[in-house]
């Protein structure tokens, strides 16, 4: 089955050494191929073409033959490695780099075209590139030495959960005398990078040139690097059965220059046709702009601004990322239940739920059992804005770019922040009214559900049928935003733009999947019964509720939970805050 498409933020090198002996790289023939895809129509990159670039300029200052490719197809993507294979001979040292979203099926790992339309997961390998592929043509060739680094990828959006699913790229069959790399552990989440470049492939870019280092020592280096700018967040990861010495610089510092090449050109004419194509019928404002970063003459330039216009909203009031002024009044004890409160001006609106009982659970999500919810509490209205999140933290990490749209690529760890410095500017009696830092907290796992079902026992507050009227979210079958009936986005939507549930809460269903105070456990066995967190289990982990834009009906319902790593930014992931009552 397609693997748990969680973030595959890893990067694979495998160093194929076809002979015991190897002669000094710097002495061979030296060709890469080296591809970065960025724009995608529902999900674009920041840094895959600036790393494909980066390292392309790199790779030639070292002795290396260039094959650029950025934002390309299926059929480009194919014809590159198959011109990079003809380049290749048996004293040839070849190297393939590729930054962009990647996946796994089956044990094998796949590299996905700008125009890949992956609706299912029996179309994943007629939509995308298997990576052994290129090892493949790389064998064919007899090359001496043969390099692939896999950056694929850093956010991806076409993670997914299928039953029996994996997270991570798979473990590539190579040949003896082989390093594999990865940008973390396998299985883990890499860090896309808050510069031009990813973090990995940022930190292999400032040692891949300096003379003297074994390849050994390269990611030695760059391992430590990475492991010291995520304060241990990220831990890149190598296994090894090399047997020679391999440099990319040798220790006198001096490359052989490649010869020139017509086939190095940057970009494959027919890119900027075929990523326009790619966009028809999208509409994520996301993609429109990536666009017009990435092709600033393009030949589809007038329709894109077009489009971008028709999604934009008219002016309107916009709130700076400044202090949100606080105008607190003294706490109150007689909050009414449906009550909207908002305690300071820019503070998200939360509305209070009262105290219940309800069956946890499902079926396929056990085992079920009572819960009992002690004393009311409060539920924000709407998931946290991007203006609201801007308001008090100064920066908007969202892809979808509204201000009136839910924050999304934040990380566990990140809404655990806004929080703190959101209870920071609460006045003094009210976060002593509460006790603890502050009134405001996410939720636990099961006040979520029970503020979900708001009373009912379907799958959804408003029936067992899942429905666009109701909710935003994607396809029938993985994968992809689809615009239908009053759902009328392929990527996020304006908060409150569909009808609220019992409590009055808005898009407790879909939009963007929320974080939730609990570690991960795999099921309920053992959970707490009285409403609060489940703080044991992997707390590297934590629980994700409610499903988003992207995900199919299953994954909607008011039972269903999965997880993610506390450090994990994905386009489909936000969060909702929880207010403690006094």
């Amino acid at each position: 089955m397609l693997g748990d498409l969680r973030r595959l933020g890893v990067v694979a090198v495998l160093v194929a050494l076809a002979l015991a002996g190897v002669r000094p790289a710097w002495a061979e023939k030296r060709v890469a191929l080296v591809i970065g895809n960025a724009a995608y129509p529902t999900s674009p990159l920041a840094n895959p073409v600036n790393d494909a670039r980066a390292m392309a300029a790199k790779l030639k200052d070292v002795g290396f033959e260039v094959l650029l490719r950025e934002n390309a197809t299926k059929a480009q993507m194919e014809d590159a490695i198959g011109l990079f294979g003809e380049k290749l001979s048996a004293d040839a040292t070849g190297l393939m780099f590729y930054a962009g979203h990647g996946m796994q099926v089956n044990g094998r790992n796949y590299l996905v075209p700008v125009d890949a339309r992956i609706a299912s997961e029996q179309r994943v390998k007629l939509e995308t590139v298997d990576a052994e592929v290129v090892l493949d043509q790389m064998a064919a060739a007899k090359a001496r030495v043969s390099l692939v680094i896999l950056d694929a990828c850093r956010n991806n959006p076409f993670e997914r959960r299928w039953r029996g699913g994996s997270s991570g790229l798979a473990t590539m069959n190579a040949p003896e005398g082989t390093l594999v790399a990865y940008a973390t552990a396998p299985g883990k989440v890499a860090a896309d990078g808050e510069e031009r470049n990813g973090l990995y492939t940022g930190e292999l870019l400032k040692v891949l040139g300096e003379p003297g280092l074994p390849v050994e020592e390269v990611f030695k280096r760059v391992r430590v690097a990475v492991s010291r700018a995520s304060n241990g967040g990220q831990t890149p990861w190598e296994a090894s059965s090399l047997t020679g010495d391999l440099y990319f610089v040798p220790k006198g510092g001096a490359v052989a220059a490649p010869s020139p090449s017509p086939s190095s050109s940057p970009v494959p004419v027919d890119a900027d046709a075929m990523t326009c194509e790619a966009l028809k019928g999208s509409g994520s404002a996301g993609a429109f702009e990536e666009y017009l970063r990435q092709f600033p003459n393009g030949q589809c330039v007038p329709y894109v601004r077009v489009r971008l216009a028709d999604l934009t909203p008219k002016p309107q009031s916009q709130p700076q990322p400044q202090q949100v002024a606080v105008t607190s009044p003294p706490p109150r004890r007689d909050f009414a239940v449906g009550e909207g409160v908002r305690d300071c001006d820019g503070c998200p609106e939360v509305v209070v739920v009262p105290a219940g009982n309800f069956m946890m659970g499902s079926d396929d999500e056990g085992p079920v059992r009572r819960v009992t919810i002690p004393r009311p509490f409060a539920v924000g209205k709407y998931e946290v804005t991007q203006a609201e999140y801007e308001a008090v933290m100064g920066n908007n990490p969202s892809a979808f770019k509204k201000p009136r749209n839910p924050v999304e690529n934040v990380s566990w760890d990140d809404a655990r922040e806004f929080i703190r410095k959101l209870n920071a500017k609460v006045s003094p009696v009210a976060r002593a009214s509460t006790g603890g830092d502050g009134p405001y907290r996410l939720l636990t796992e099961s006040e979520w559900e029970y503020a979900a079902r708001a009373g009912t026992t379907t799958d959804y507050w408003w029936g067992d049928e899942a429905s666009h009227e109701h909710a935003n979210y994607g396809e029938e079958e993985c994968c992809g935003g689809t615009a239908r009936g009053r759902d009328r986005w392929e990527g996020t939507s304006p908060v409150g733009s569909f009808p609220a549930n019992a409590f009055g809460l808005h898009d407790m269903h879909g939009n963007v999947g929320e974080w939730v105070q609990d570690c991960w456990n795999d099921d309920y066995s053992g959970a707490p019964t009285d409403g609060s967190a489940w703080v044991t289990g992997d707390c590297n982990q934590r629980v994700l509720r409610g499903g988003s834009w992207y995900d199919v009906p299953w994954d909607l319902r008011s039972a269903l939970r999965g997880g993610n790593d506390t450090g994990d930014r994905i386009v489909s992931i936000g969060f909702r805050l929880a207010r403690t009552l006094p």
